[in-house]
């Protein structure tokens, strides 16, 4: 059975271990459904095409660009500390709570994602996003 990481806020995992959920299942379960289309709350990822090296790297920069500014004029200690971690592990998709992430109005600013409003905004990892993580990260050390 394969492993999956799941950054969820604190106090959403707190509430749902007082109230006695098991957050495997239920995160299992919303999977299940998104995969059988059975939730019309769901919406699907469409795989990108695929990109040739150049555009990958133009991206890239482009993320790169976008991190530097974030992290310079935006973003929060705890922001900073938690994108830059994500240097050093295999994510996928990182969950951005739109209430509390300063980053997910840049990325629709710059047109990088929807709109959304009472949804969690989702972070995939491409060429844009790692130039952004690898940004995010070089301020941090510095």
């Amino acid at each position: 059975m394969a492993h999956v990481s799941l950054d969820l806020p604190d106090d959403l995992v707190a509430e749902a271990r007082a109230a006695g959920i098991a957050i495997p299942l239920v995160c299992r379960s919303a999977l299940e459904e998104a995969l059988s289309g059975s939730n019309p709350l769901v919406q699907r990822q469409v795989a990108p095409a695929p990109r040739d090296a150049t555009d990958d790297m133009t991206r890239y920069r482009l993320g790169f660009r976008l991190g530097e500014r974030w992290a310079r004029h935006v973003g929060s200690i705890d922001e900073l500390a938690s994108l830059a971690s994500l240097a050093s592990s295999r994510w996928q998709d990182v969950a951005l709570d739109p209430d509390s992430h300063s980053l997910v109005d840049l990325l629709v600013d710059e047109g990088e994602i929807d709109r959304v409003d009472d949804h969690t905004a989702w972070l995939s990892r491409s060429a844009f996003s790692e130039g952004l993580v690898d940004a995010v990260t070089a301020a941090v050390t510095v």
